[in-house]
């Protein structure tokens, strides 16, 4: 029984007292950091966001963007669900029937082209972002075929260091296992 009290003692140790490697959290440490942040749910963030940025704006932000050469992080965003997730602050489009899809898509494309003509080609992407809703609420082969769409207009770095993030809204496992297979496939 000593034994027993003495492995279930370690196995509830706070994290505070647990050893990783060299490093050790301190009470301190987490008393300061524990406490409510700001919820990233877009960017730029809705205090930025002003009503009189206007196109001329936006095409002066490329223009000092290209000019510096600063490289490009990209953001998909799919804003459907099959259904919604009760800690979800996203703006989000509840959709069972999967066609309200298409037309979205073709948007996205047509933004895509828009916007890759503002970015410099010698900007390299080094970040692309899957979020939404959930990308997986798309088949494995629009994901691929949104992405292509998108690696054929912008210059993604030759290297793996591109970053995908595919924001998981808890699918079936083997679902998010073919979505993953798919993205692996695309070279995300």
């Amino acid at each position: 029984m000593r034994e027993m009290d003495t492995m279930s003692k370690s196995a509830i140790q706070p994290p505070a007292l647990r050893r990783t490697s060299n490093m050790r959290v301190s009470e301190e440490f987490l008393a300061k950091y524990n406490r409510p942040g700001p919820r990233y749910t877009s960017y730029p963030t809705a205090p930025v966001w002003q009503d009189d940025f206007g196109p001329e704006n936006l095409k002066a932000a490329y223009r000092r963007a290209n000019e510096a050469a600063t490289p490009v992080s990209l953001y998909m965003h799919i804003p459907f669900c099959e259904s919604l997730c009760l800690f979800c602050a996203c703006n989000v489009s509840i959709q069972h029937d999967k066609i309200v899809a298409l037309p979205y898509l073709d948007a996205l494309r047509r933004e895509i082209d828009t916007v890759s003509q503002s970015v410099s080609q010698s900007r390299p992407i080094v970040q692309f972002h899957w979020g939404g809703g959930t990308p997986t609420y798309l088949s494995p082969s629009q994901l691929e075929d949104l992405f292509e769409w998108t690696r054929a207009r912008f210059t993604f770095l030759p290297t793996r260091k591109s970053a995908s993030k595919l924001t998981r809204a808890s699918p079936p496992v083997s679902i998010w296992r073919l979505f993953a297979d798919s993205a692996s496939t695309a070279s995300v």
